[in-house]
């Protein structure tokens, strides 16, 4: 997704938490502030749980490659 999470250290915003957009479709702003300091960042952190990741596939440990291939198979269970 081409972001990036910076940390401001300049006088008008230093310790707070910007997103950086680099995506080249993106029209809108380059750093979205998303915390005024490291705690508020940290507290705001949220772990989710997917009940699927997509494409059929139930979990990570169905992907696997052969030996000399450039793409991902998925195992069937």
């Amino acid at each position: 997704s081409n972001k990036a999470i910076l940390v401001g250290i300049g006088v008008s915003n230093r310790d707070q938490i910007f997103l950086e957009n680099l995506n080249r479709f993106n029209t809108g702003e380059r750093y979205k502030l998303i915390a005024n300091n490291v705690f508020e960042f940290v507290h705001k952190i949220e772990l989710l749980e997917l009940p699927k990741i997509g494409y059929g596939i139930d979990n990570y440990n169905q992907l696997y490659k052969n030996w000399g291939e450039d793409f991902w198979r998925v195992r069937q269970v």
